[in-house]
């Protein structure tokens, strides 16, 4: 059982660590397990966040930690919380592959902010 597991409430960053390395079968895996992710906005999209791009914090490391795409799509589908402005910033220090990850968090955001859109518009019609 990984470490995360164990704890009543974990800052979710194993999930940024397992999408550093595109390690797919590790962040379903966790999930599974039961692994928590953060539910409030400041720990959660932290982890989005930082999924997205995080410079390192050792003298040892030169480049930084960056998920591939895949991984960033698995993080947003799973329901990880995104803080949009943030992610589109991180995304604008990638190496690489900067505007290909920051249009496509362009597009989720568009994309997703028209979903919750219709999903209030019916509610509203409802209520």
């Amino acid at each position: 059982m990984h470490v995360c597991c164990s704890l009543p409430q974990g800052d979710g960053l194993d999930y940024a660590r397992a999408a550093w390395t595109g390690d797919l079968p590790t962040l379903e895996r966790m999930r599974r397990l039961g692994c928590p992710m953060p539910r409030c906005m400041c720990c959660g999209a932290d982890v989005f966040t930082s999924a997205v791009h995080r410079e390192p914090r050792s003298p040892y490391r030169s480049r930084p930690y960056q998920a591939p795409l895949p991984a960033l799509r698995w993080l947003l589908d799973a329901g990880v919380l995104v803080d949009w402005e943030e992610a589109l910033g991180a995304a604008r220090k990638r190496h690489g592959d900067a505007v290909e990850v920051h249009e496509w968090l362009s597009a989720q955001r568009e994309q997703r902010a028209g979903v919750a859109a219709l999903k209030r518009r019916r509610l509203e019609r409802l209520g």
